[in-house]
């Protein structure tokens, strides 16, 4: 005779039967493998974007950096080779020659680092014939260009950034500076 155990009884009533999985698409959307993936190339995405922007904006920190630069350096040069200078003709050395604007923009020509376009970069020059105090500078014509007068060196660059989130109109970067000719 088999004796019936009270508990296998309600271990037996209390198991139901397996129900067919109407929505395995259910499962599947819970599932969080891939979800790093996703994770990462929106991370990496973030991540570039602020290097590289950052890149750029350094980029124009550089030109307008130079910019400012070359305009001082050309000032020196120019007011060390005024119309009373002594050096040697500007046919034979273009750095030992009495400065005109021609020169000066020649000489900042060569001060261009990589990354900066020469034919973009615009240099003025002018002697605007005064004196450090005001005073007019004697002789007119090429005498502006006399030891004691000002001159002034103008230097201006168009900048445009590279990547695509960033401005797209051209930036004008310049610097003046203005120096008494000492020779």
């Amino acid at each position: 005779m088999q004796s019936k155990n009270p508990d296998s009884t309600s271990l037996q009533s209390s198991k139901q039967a397996p129900t067919p999985n109407h929505a395995p698409h259910v499962a599947r959307l819970s599932d969080e493998s891939g979800s790093a993936l996703v994770d990462f190339s929106l991370s990496i995405i973030l991540f570039l974007l602020v290097v590289f922007g950052i890149m750029d904006c350094s980029r124009a920190l550089f030109v307008d950096h130079f910019i400012a630069v070359s305009a001082r350096q050309a000032t020196r040069y120019a007011m060390v080779r005024g119309s009373s200078w002594n050096g040697i003709a500007c046919s034979s050395k273009p750095y030992a020659c009495t400065a005109t604007s021609a020169d000066i923009a020649a000489y900042v020509m060569t001060l261009v680092p990589m990354g900066v376009d020469p034919s973009r970069l615009v240099v003025n020059v002018t002697w605007p014939g005064t004196m450090s105090s005001g005073t007019q500078c004697t002789g007119g014509g090429a005498a502006v260009n006399q030891s004691g007068c000002i001159v002034v060196v103008n230097v201006s660059y168009p900048f445009s950034f590279v990547l695509p989130f960033m401005p797209r109109s051209a930036w004008a970067f310049g610097s003046r500076s203005s120096m008494t000719i000492a020779y």
